[in-house]
C-alpha cells in the first residue's frame, strides 16, 4: 500500500506518533495472513506524502523486492492539492508518474490505483462552499476532474 496519511493511518499512526484507533486490527484481519486476510500487505504510507515525496522514495530503494508483492495499492496527490496547492494537471501528471514509475519497476504486478477521496477544509465537513460564499479552497470540484481524468487513465 503506497501512499499518504491515509495508509499511515492504517498503522494506527499519524506523523509517526501512536493513534487509539483499531484501524491495524481492521487492517490486519483483512490483509494479512496471520489476521485471516488472503494477502500479506505492507503499509508503506506517510503522513503529508504528496506526489513528488513518493516518487523520490519509490525511486530511491522503497519499492520492495521481498517479499513479492504482487499487487500495489496506490493512493496518493490529496497533499498536493492541500500543501502546495497544485493544479489538477500537476496532480493528475503527479499520479500517472508514481504508477509509471512503479509499472517501470514491478512490469508484471497488478496495480489498483484508488481515485482520490473526499476532502474539506470547511468544519462541517461539507465538500461544497455554501451558496453564496467566497470561502475558499475547497478541493472537492478539483478531486471530482483528477478522478475522471484518473479513469480514462486506467
Amino acid at each position: 500500500f503506497l501512499g499518504d496519511s491515509i495508509f499511515e493511518f492504517w498503522r494506527d499512526e499519524y506523523i509517526g506518533q501512536p493513534q487509539n484507533s483499531n484501524n491495524i486490527e481492521i487492517f490486519e484481519s483483512l490483509y494479512t495472513l496471520k489476521g485471516g486476510g488472503r494477502y500479506e500487505g505492507l503499509l508503506m504510507g506517510i503522513s503529508g506524502d504528496e506526489t513528488t515525496h513518493l516518487l523520490w522514495r519509490m525511486r530511491n530503494g522503497e519499492v520492495p523486492s521481498s517479499p513479492k508483492p504482487i499487487i500495489w495499492w496506490v493512493l496518493i496527490g490529496t497533499n498536493d492539492f492541500g500543501v502546495s496547492q497544485c493544479s489538477e494537471n500537476m496532480v493528475l501528471q503527479g499520479i500517472v508518474k508514481v504508477v509509471e514509475e512503479l509499472k517501470r519497476q514491478r512490469p508484471h504486478d497488478k496495480i489498483v490505483l484508488n481515485s482520490l477521496l473526499p476532502r474539506s477544509t470547511n468544519k462541517t465537513g461539507s465538500l461544497e462552499p455554501p451558496r453564496g460564499s467566497l470561502s475558499q479552497p475547497f478541493y472537492w470540484k478539483h478531486i471530482r476532474q483528477v478522478n475522471k481524468q484518473l479513469h480514462q487513465y486506467c
